[in-house]
């Protein structure tokens, strides 16, 4: 069994937002608070994903894709080509930058149509969102 986990990333400011509000189509309650003052603070959270995805062990086979959707910030996206192929327990990081259309639905779904074949389970979550259980 092999697992993609699937963190969507944008290297742009995010205000913090007080309660989830709808936006897409179909509507849902996906805008939520995110505080980054500075893309700058985007590459933090990112590197505080890859931190506690090196000291997981998940118990399985699994790779970390971090979808970009891409504003142009050259460090970020340098940042993200550096870190590339990367081994992590159980697995490696794999980086994709991506034109910003879709927000994260549309990472999910490049993500997710670029390796459908290629793993069993996706998981897809935000870049300020950390998910990991060390298996017992």
């Amino acid at each position: 069994m092999k697992v993609a986990k699937v963190i969507a990333t944008c290297f742009l400011p995010k205000v913090h937002i007080d309660s989830t509000y709808l936006v897409g189509d179909p509507l849902g309650y996906f805008g939520h608070s995110q505080k980054s003052d500075t893309p700058q603070e985007v590459i933090d959270l990112i590197k505080f994903n890859i931190k506690e995805e090196k000291i997981s062990e998940p118990g399985i086979s699994r790779d970390l894709i971090i979808v970009n959707n891409n504003v142009n910030f050259e460090n970020g996206n340098k940042f993200l080509e550096d870190i590339s192929g990367s081994i992590i327990p159980g697995g490696k990081i794999i980086c994709i930058t991506r034109e910003n259309i879709g927000r994260s639905f549309g990472a999910y779904n490049e993500a997710f149509m670029k390796f459908r074949y290629d793993y069993d389970f996706f998981l897809f979550t935000e870049d300020d969102i950390v998910i990991n259980q060390k298996t017992i």
